[in-house]
């Protein structure tokens, strides 16, 4: 559905974005990932129009003139670090001013049904700007499906919200997904949630996309991680880089965890022993999203 090409964004010489190449396709939940800073919401504000790229390309379903961009926009929908709505108006009120700035039909009465989906339909006269943080979330999500868009962006939907709101989120996320085929991308840095969330993950850091990947190749391909405690850290380092030729590795201390896919426990131990590395500890872990956020981000002769 959507393709960047070099897509980059700077701000006085720094970049923000720079030269992301990504594609989006139909049906999935996308988890973008980064931390504070990294991105996210810069790559979102152009994908939405909200700010122009300094350089690259967008493609919206294989066009990309201004003009094509501008229509195929109408089938998409945004919610940018926090929903906007009239804190003096009802949810009900809303979400008509939204049904009529979007020039879709009254028939069937869109707006109670799309209340109703997320959870609001009993909410009455209430003011909106008296909901709390997962009700104004939640309003803000009924607003963007309002128009059925064909692809949703949420920047941050979970932030600040208590455990049965994140629950709550996470259940109409994937219920917006099943029944409607919308594809999601969610930008966000609790990672935990997003696992239990997306489908695919994009990680984004210092403005570059530094892996996307499916859940499913996750699973199979780095769920595990090999955690030895040695004597000699530096030399450590030196016989798994220079003798077994692992890249992918971070330290902690005395601990090195070692997330190179090709990594076996046996040849490791026998490695570092026969380098005259005492060990303390040796495990198989299983690894977690955020691990491997960290092993992408933080690797050694990386960051």
């Amino acid at each position: 559905m959507i393709e960047t090409i070099n897509l980059t964004k700077e701000y006085n010489g720094v970049k923000a974005v720079d030269n992301v190449n990504v594609k989006i396709e139909n049906g999935k939940i996308y988890g973008l990932i980064g931390r504070n800073g990294a991105g996210k919401t810069t790559f979102i504000r152009m994908i939405a129009g909200l700010i122009f790229p300094t350089s690259g390309t967008i493609l919206f379903n294989g066009k990309s003139s201004d003009k094509e961009l501008a229509a195929q926009r109408k089938r998409m929908s945004f919610i940018v670090e926090t929903p906007y709505f009239n804190p003096n108006l009802t949810a009900y009120e809303n979400m008509e001013m939204q049904r009529i700035s979007r020039g879709i039909p009254s028939e069937g009465d869109v707006s109670k049904k799309w209340l109703e989906f997320v959870g609001l339909g009993d909410t009455g006269k209430k003011k909106s700007g008296k909901f709390s943080l997962g009700m104004r979330q939640r309003l803000g999500i009924a607003m963007a499906m309002i128009a059925e868009p064909e692809i949703l962006f949420l920047d941050e939907p979970i932030n600040g919200l208590d455990p049965i709101g994140i629950i709550q989120m996470r259940d109409l996320i994937s219920q917006m997904n099943k029944e409607y085929n919308t594809t999601i991308v969610i930008s966000s840095h609790i990672l935990s949630e997003l696992y239990h969330i997306a489908t695919d993950y994009i990680i984004i850091d210092n403005g570059v996309i530094t892996d996307q990947f499916s859940k499913e190749h996750f699973d199979e391909m780095y769920s595990q991680f090999i955690e030895v405690g040695v004597n000699d850290i530096d030399k450590s380092i030196k016989v798994i880089s220079d003798v077994l030729h692992y890249s992918n590795f971070k330290t902690e201390g005395g601990i090195v965890k070692i997330y190179d896919e090709s990594a076996d426990i046996e040849l490791v131990s026998s490695t570092l022993i026969k380098n005259d590395i005492m060990l303390h500890k040796l495990l198989i872990h299983s690894m977690s999203l955020e691990d491997f956020f960290i092993s992408k981000t933080q690797q050694n002769g990386g960051v």
